[in-house]
């Protein structure tokens, strides 16, 4: 038992590091193709450094860090026992009376243990670091300066406009029937000083479909302003009806608001609850929120998944042809992965079942594969 547990660090220390170099060398090429697009795209953004476009890129690398994982530990494990079967390690330890499960047990704690890290510790970074991304593509190539918040007492939404800039509260939003709910609008001038605001029942919002997009008309309005001369009260007025050129329409608004990926894990379930008291679907934060749940089970068997190839890979001969043949069936499972999460987020699937079908299809083809080795 000693020995094998020794053997076992040694095979996860090695597993570990080579997973290091995969995962660098797929960052370093990932990282060297979105800068360049975004120096393409900048092209025509005069306020657009080098500097920036690196800043956006870097911002933007934990994200792909954290999709990338399955086929890092994919290529990982299958150079790591590749490694092991070209030095006939693995034919010491079979020697030795170990199963091809006690050999495979390294990979999987490692790629597990990687897994749980990202999702527990990382995922709070990757948050940060796409917001930061997002703020950053709103101002320099969007045009769009303006945010929206999330509160239990409705949402928020500042938009800064040519003459003004604009506080928007809304307690609910009907998506069935494009309408805000109590809606307040609040005005201040390019000094930020408090020049009206509007207190609505309701507001009716054109769909982004039509010539008349972006275009909110609110009924029952309370409009309190300063007065025309220095006095020491407000004045105030009511209207039927008031139209607001807004810079984002109904559809604008759940575009621009907050993704899931710009979220916590820790602070999903919140969130998500949230935006269904406010009105907004959280069918892409659930998905989401399900993929980072079984994360670390997807890595996990993906490593599994190639492991089993290298066990027994020839010598000489077949053995390209076998790791070509991983890699492809990797690559299948992994594009298939996103194909059923795209499915979950559209809400055609429920999202367990979008989140732990590829866990399931992986881990039985490996298990398929080794009870063939083996027999």
């Amino acid at each position: 038992m000693k020995v094998s547990l020794t053997l076992g660090r040694y095979m996860a220390a090695r597993y570990g590091v080579l997973f290091a170099l995969t995962t660098l060398a797929f960052l370093s090429m990932v990282f060297i193709g979105d800068w360049l697009e975004l120096v393409r795209k900048s092209v025509s953004f005069s306020n657009v450094s080098l500097a920036v476009s690196a800043e956006m890129a870097l911002s933007r690398l934990p994200l792909f860090f954290q999709k990338l994982l399955p086929f890092t530990a994919l290529i990982a494990a299958l150079w790591c026992y590749s490694h092991f079967s070209r030095t006939r390690e693995l034919v010491v330890a079979r020697a030795m009376g170990l199963s091809p499960m006690a050999l495979l047990l390294p990979v999987v704690a490692v790629s597990f243990l990687v897994g749980l890290v990202t999702v527990a510790v990382l995922s709070p970074l990757t948050a940060a670091s796409l917001r930061h991304f997002n703020n950053l593509d709103n101002r320099y190539f969007r045009g769009i300066d303006s945010d929206i918040a999330l509160s239990p007492a409705g949402f928020w939404l500042r938009e800064s406009r040519d003459n003004d800039n604009v506080i928007i509260h809304a307690r609910q939003l009907d998506a069935t029937r494009n309408v805000l709910k109590d809606v307040s609008l609040i005005f201040f001038d390019k000094e930020d000083q408090f020049t009206e605001r509007w207190d609505a029942s309701f507001a009716n919002i054109t769909a982004e479909n039509t010539i008349e997009a972006k275009t909110w008309t609110l009924h029952n309005v309370l409009v309190t302003a300063l007065p025309a001369q220095e006095g020491p009260s407000l004045v105030s007025q009511r209207h039927d009806q008031l139209v607001y050129q807004a810079s984002l329409g109904f559809d604008k608004i759940q575009d621009n608001f907050t993704p899931p990926e710009a979220v916590s894990v820790w602070s999903l379930p919140a969130f998500t609850r949230l935006m269904e008291e406010t009105g907004f679907s959280p069918r892409r934060h659930l998905m989401y929120y399900h993929f980072l749940l079984f994360l670390p089970f997807f890595i996990a068997v993906m490593g599994f998944f190639a492991a089993i190839f290298a066990l027994r890979l020839p010598l000489r001969g077949r053995g390209i042809m076998i790791r070509l043949v991983a890699l492809v069936l990797g690559f299948v499972m992994f594009v298939f992965s996103e194909f059923l999460y795209a499915r979950g987020e559209a809400e055609q699937l429920p999202f367990f079942v979008a989140a732990f079908t590829p866990v399931l299809l992986v881990s039985v083809s490996g298990g398929f594969i080794l009870l063939h080795y083996e027999g």
